[in-house]
């Protein structure tokens, strides 16, 4: 039943689910509608540590897609909207629904320069906003800063042009910016412009070289209104017990790196590239100097395939404080096909981020994620399956904090159904 709230949710469901078919003329196009039911146990639903007495509880996740996507003589169109509304069985209040819309655009203006245009615009309704993006906020003498349920708005886009020399070299010029407004006066609202200018060259078919330059700049100040607490031990000022700035922050940083990309193999790829961060006046790295990196290999076999990534980035902005951070991530997918209606899926993640408090030690907030997955299509147009996975979070740095974890189960029935048409 929809109420109050939930009527927004409700109706939107109801739209995208009879969304199907559509009929269009003037290209190659089709349409694409899925709806998915998952119901999860949560073993750590309000993110505590471990010594909380903390019950786990049952979420039902209803999330319908649809897709549109055009071929036309040189444009390429594909948007698509997803909903996905979460529903607790006993946290009353913690009910949310999250919008997400995207947009991207392929122009081909010559045989040699291609623009290509992406946007992502979000809304989510009781956003868990926690210290860092990672999964809760940290502890310190044994006080808990508060998670905190607020609405999320974002806006994410970019612009790139890319103009082929010659045969095996190119350039490209991209353009980015991105929005975040939460509607809370204890949280930061964010908003980040980048240029980066990038060249490629091909050696050969298998191997090139990619070289970037990249200039950002960051402003964050205090949010608009209230938000709800959902959990707290005890409430802490956060401005003076975590050194957040409350007021207005700009900052900017350069980068540059330089990398090789390519087929090692005749069915593994690889791409890496190294360089440096300077952010003037910042404690990141050394004098405002940090090394960032990047590494992905690809490799697919007769029935799976690997994906192997790292990254080390600077985070330039955040939900609590009004600095940047160093970012680590490591993570491994496996996915095995089991048999022509069978697959599963092998995970594991890992995340690292760091930055200097007013202590003037460095706080480290270490995250593991593991798990596995699997999906059955019973026909073509319906899938089912399950999955588990681990996590657990560790923070370090002047004693603060305990560590947490969570399991989570779920099971899900998802159908999907698509129409294509054509321009005669």
């Amino acid at each position: 039943m929809c109420h109050r709230h939930r009527i927004i949710t409700c109706i939107a469901i109801l739209v995208t689910s009879i969304s199907w078919p559509i009929k269009a003329s003037g290209g190659n196009f089709s349409v694409a509608t899925s709806l998915k039911a998952q119901e999860m146990y949560d073993t750590n639903p309000r993110i505590g540590a471990q010594s909380d007495n903390i019950q786990g509880e049952y979420l039902t996740l209803i999330t319908p897609r649809i897709e549109i996507q055009g071929d036309f003589k040189k444009i390429k169109i594909k948007s698509d909207y997803t909903l996905q509304s979460i529903n607790y069985s006993r946290s009353y209040g913690r009910d949310s629904a999250n919008h997400t819309a995207n947009l991207s655009i392929d122009a081909n203006l010559s045989e040699r320069t291609l623009v290509s245009a992406k946007e992502t615009i979000s809304l989510r309704t009781n956003d868990p906003i926690i210290f860092g993006n990672s999964q809760r906020s940290f502890a310190q003498t044994n006080d808990v800063i508060q998670t905190y349920l607020t609405n999320t708005f974002s806006n994410i886009a970019s612009i790139a042009v890319m103009h082929s020399l010659n045969r095996d070299t190119s350039i490209e010029l991209t353009l980015f910016e991105s929005i975040y407004e939460r509607k809370s006066s204890n949280l930061l609202d964010s908003k980040y412009d980048s240029a980066e200018l990038a060249g490629r060259h091909s050696f050969s078919n298998k191997i090139g070289i990619e070289i970037k330059y990249g200039y950002g700049y960051a402003s964050m100040t205090t949010g608009n209104s209230n938000s709800t607490i959902a959990d707290s031990n005890s409430p802490l000022d956060i401005a003076s017990d975590i050194n957040v700035n409350t007021g207005n922050s700009d900052v900017e940083n350069h980068y540059a790196t330089i990398g090789l990309f390519g087929q090692i193999f005749s069915k593994t790829t690889i791409s890496f590239d190294a360089g440096g961060s300077y952010i003037p006046n910042s404690s990141v790295g050394k004098g405002g100097v940090a090394f960032v990196s990047h590494g992905e290999i690809k490799s697919k076999f007769q029935k799976s395939n690997i994906n192997l990534s790292y990254s080390r980035d600077i985070s330039m902005t955040n939900s609590f404080i009004a600095t940047p951070l160093v970012r680590d991530t490591a993570s491994v997918n496996w996915n095995i096909n089991l048999g022509r209606t069978l697959n599963s899926t092998i995970f594991g993640q890992y995340s690292s981020i760091e930055r200097a408090i007013a202590s003037q030690n460095v706080l480290k907030i270490d995250s593991y994620r593991v798990g596995i997955t699997g999906g059955w299509d019973i026909m073509s147009w319906l899938e089912t399956g399950l999955g588990f996975s681990y996590y657990e979070q560790v923070i370090g740095g002047d004693s603060l904090g305990e560590p947490v974890s969570k399991e989570i189960a779920y099971l899900f029935f998802k159908t999907a159904l698509e129409y294509k048409g054509r321009r005669h």
